[in-house]
């Protein structure tokens, strides 16, 4: 039929099973291939099994390639800048604390580019735009709420309470840190996450957290789906898409349901 069927498969950040799963589309032949990578490492394979069985691959939400001239033929990449939702998170923290304060960084894998290009975005803005905020603390809890969460309580318990924002690479991280925050009391400390989750939301409801970065998924799924569509028959593309991210706080988050 004209309809197609669409096949689901999560990889549960395992690289071999991501691998195995691509292989196992591609040996049956489907007509196209959307994915989100678990890293470059992960997507240097992905791409080899498609470009082999001549199936279009379009990689979302996760750019596994650092300059657009990588993308090779018949793969494409919807996502967003990456180095952005760093710089917006930074520049949203340096206005709230006036331009001073101390800043914990909480960044993702060291080997995936989201969460380099997150932090490096955050280092950026804070270094050109808020000289006297200083970075005090950097962490990489794998995207990990309880790693954020023991890495935080570790820290707090150990050093003076002079913190003012915690900069998370995603919102997991963030909440874990904001639990860690209200152990000790610290309430007042802005947290700030990336992703704009279900969770992530609620807990900028409840003023756990103070905002989050949308990337939006909706679109970038749209986007590649679309992609795949017309590759399938022979249109052509640019290699990259890229979406807007945007700011997510209370008064977003208030007038998006007032919205609704």
């Amino acid at each position: 039929s004209d309809l197609g069927v669409i096949e689901i498969s999560n990889a549960d950040d395992d690289i071999v099973k991501q691998q195995n799963q691509v292989a196992y589309f591609a040996a049956r032949k489907v007509d196209g291939l959307i994915v989100v990578p678990i890293n470059e490492q992960a997507a240097v394979n992905i791409t080899a099994i498609a470009q082999d069985a001549g199936i279009p691959l379009c990689y979302i939400n996760r750019n596994p390639y650092s300059d657009e001239t990588l993308i090779p033929q018949g793969v494409y990449v919807v996502g967003s800048e990456e180095v952005v939702a760093g710089q917006l998170q930074a520049d949203y923290a340096g206005k709230l604390l006036n331009g001073r304060g101390n800043v914990v960084i909480l960044m993702g894998p060291s080997d995936q580019q989201a969460a380099s290009e997150r932090r490096r975005g955050n280092r950026l803005v804070l270094a050109e735009k808020y000289p006297e905020i200083a970075i005090i603390a950097e962490f990489s809890a794998d995207w990990s709420r309880s790693k954020a969460f023991a890495m935080m309580m570790e820290w707090i318990e150990q050093h003076d309470k002079h913190l003012t924002a915690v900069l998370a690479g995603n919102d997991e991280m963030a909440i874990g840190a904001a639990n860690a925050l209200a152990n000790f009391g610290l309430d007042q400390v802005i947290v700030l996450g990336v992703d704009a989750t279900i969770e992530g939301k609620a807990a900028i409801q409840q003023g756990k957290m103070t905002a989050t970065i949308l990337q939006d998924s909706e679109a970038q799924g749209k986007i590649a789906a679309q992609i795949i569509i017309d590759a399938t028959h022979g249109k052509k593309h640019k290699r990259l898409s890229i979406t807007p991210l945007h700011i997510v706080d209370k008064n977003a988050l208030d007038s998006m349901e007032s919205d609704e």
